[in-house]
């Protein structure tokens, strides 16, 4: 299972998506109870822009493992692009409940905060990325902080 967990991945860093799917499937099938291959199932999915294939395989992620943060991460962006900003920002506060410096989901959930048209919500999570995440992050936080009401 792990060698086809790994050649999904290698062929997702090619930005070869459709190839890597299959890789995955293969994972599952070896070793269902194992997240990763759902996780990377999830993964492929997304990169093709099926969000809700995505969701079903985070999903079975986090029912083998719910301490995987960064597949809390990868379900709250699918989310977001689905527009279920509530769904999105609660997959987000999962993430910073886990792994509490996480500046990229505090600046995730800050922005659908913005969306789902809750300024203060939004201001506090950009607020205090802006102040204390590294260089882009903060730049990020700064210009979505310039736009809000």
């Amino acid at each position: 299972a792990l060698a086809s967990i790994n050649k999904g991945d290698v062929l997702l860093t090619l930005d070869r998506s459709p190839d890597a799917e299959p890789s995955f499937l293969r994972a599952i099938e070896l070793a269902p109870e194992d997240a990763r291959g759902h996780a990377g199932l999830g993964r492929a999915r997304a990169r093709r822009g099926d969000e809700l294939g995505a969701i079903a395989a985070y999903d079975q992620a986090l029912a083998l493992d719910p301490s995987l943060s960064v597949v809390w991460h990868n379900r709250g962006s699918a989310n977001a692009r689905l527009g279920n900003y509530a769904e999105a920002a609660a997959n987000f506060t999962r993430v910073l409940e886990l792994a509490p410096e996480t500046w990229r989901a505090r600046l995730s959930r800050g922005h659908v905060h913005k969306l789902n048209g809750a300024p203060a919500l939004a201001r506090e999570d950009l607020e205090a990325v802006a102040e204390g995440a590294p260089g882009p992050l903060a730049a990020q936080a700064r210009q979505l902080l310039h736009d809000l009401p």
